[in-house]
């Protein structure tokens, strides 16, 4: 059964669906899977990932969603042996389900464009007319693909309708041996945040929690469009060492991560949060916040610390506290390092095709 799995991000796999991609790409090599993937976001095509080519000046907006959407549309359909076609974004899905007669599997992997915007703005009319495309999908999807539990609910909540909805955790590439001897070197704490939408990761509530701290470095992972925000002036005059990364490679972060102490994303909201199990498996404490399925993957708190949301004062006191205590930070640590090993990525791969199968 032949597969076309349709991603816009691939190699830049900075958020959950491209490194999933990325993972399910692997192991569906490693195994014979017959997966083929489409993408723009690859230098050039080979027998199993279809570059599909989208010009620059096309990110204008309002015009890329519609213009990739014919593209990739076309691109599989050249292909006739596709039998299967599953977007790693179910919007994607909108012409295969209205022109086609092959079997649609579609991912929603978050309940933003779910929720109803009082204001009117830009944002708030393309998320309108993208939750279009998202329930049109949903209705008409053979199947549709949620990453928490708490995902789940949400959709049947709000949507007040019966689908075909099957759970499947963004796994990840476990393997990593547990590494406690860095926390013997914990004079100066090494922070990391890594959240490309550093507003939804609450990059200006871990700013205004760690202003007054010293003996820490703080390595922040995000997008070059922080350079611009009024939040960049919470670096003003502190205390510790920080550095700024943009664009950096899977292989990188995680060369962060084996040098952390802490992984910090006080988000807003989260679907999932696959920064925290990567976090776990690379031997860090973790303190995120009590929102989305983020209690899923610290296991209600027992393999990290949870806040509120914008709660910078008690994240001051959590970060103080790990940093102080270095016994109770590595039984949080090992206690996470083998929770995480549920979300391994031969777990989910093995399930996603039991799924599409079924």
């Amino acid at each position: 059964m032949r597969i076309a799995f349709i991603t816009t991000t691939f190699e830049n796999t900075t958020n959950g669906p491209a490194k999933f991609a990325r993972l399910l790409y692997d192991y569906s090599i490693a195994n014979s899977k017959e997966v083929i993937f489409f993408t723009e976001d690859t230098k050039s095509s080979n027998k199993n990932v279809i570059k599909v080519h989208i010009p620059n000046w096309i990110d204008k907006p309002g015009i890329g969603f519609i213009y990739r959407s014919f593209k990739y549309f076309l691109a599989v359909r050249k292909m006739t042996s596709i039998e299967i076609v599953v977007s790693n974004n179910t919007m994607y899905n909108f012409l295969f389900n209205l022109l086609s007669n092959k079997k649609c599997v579609g991912f929603i992997n978050d309940n933003e464009h779910f929720i109803r915007k009082k204001e009117i703005t830009y944002a708030s009319v393309r998320s309108t007319i993208f939750s279009f495309f998202e329930k049109f999908n949903l209705e008409r999807n053979e199947i549709t693909i949620l990453n928490s539990k708490f995902l789940k609910e949400e959709i049947e909540r709000i949507s007040k309708k019966e689908y075909n909805l099957k759970i499947l955790y963004k796994g990840i590439q476990t393997g990593e041996i547990l590494d406690l001897t860095k926390h013997e070197n914990d004079k100066i704490l090494n922070i990391l945040f890594v959240k490309t939408n550093y507003n939804a990761g609450g990059l200006n509530t871990l700013l205004r929690a760690v202003k007054d701290l010293e003996n820490i470095h703080l390595n922040i992972v995000t997008s070059k469009n922080i350079l611009n925000e009024p939040m960049m002036s919470l670096l003003n005059g502190v205390n510790y060492s920080y550095q700024l990364h943009h664009k950096l490679s899977q292989k990188e972060v995680f060369l962060l991560m084996k040098k952390s102490h802490l992984v910090c994303v006080p988000s807003f909201f989260e679907a999932l949060g696959v920064v925290n199990m990567e976090a776990m498996l690379h031997s860090c404490a973790v303190i995120s916040t009590n929102v989305g399925g983020i209690p899923e993957v610290l296991d209600e708190g027992r393999a990290g610390i949870m806040i509120e949301p914008n709660d910078f004062e008690t994240l001051e006191k959590e970060i103080r506290n790990i940093h102080k205590n270095r016994d109770d930070r590595k039984v949080m640590i090992k206690y996470g390092h083998e929770f995480v090993q549920k979300f391994s990525i031969n777990n989910t791969t093995a399930n996603f095709f039991k799924i599409i199968n079924d």
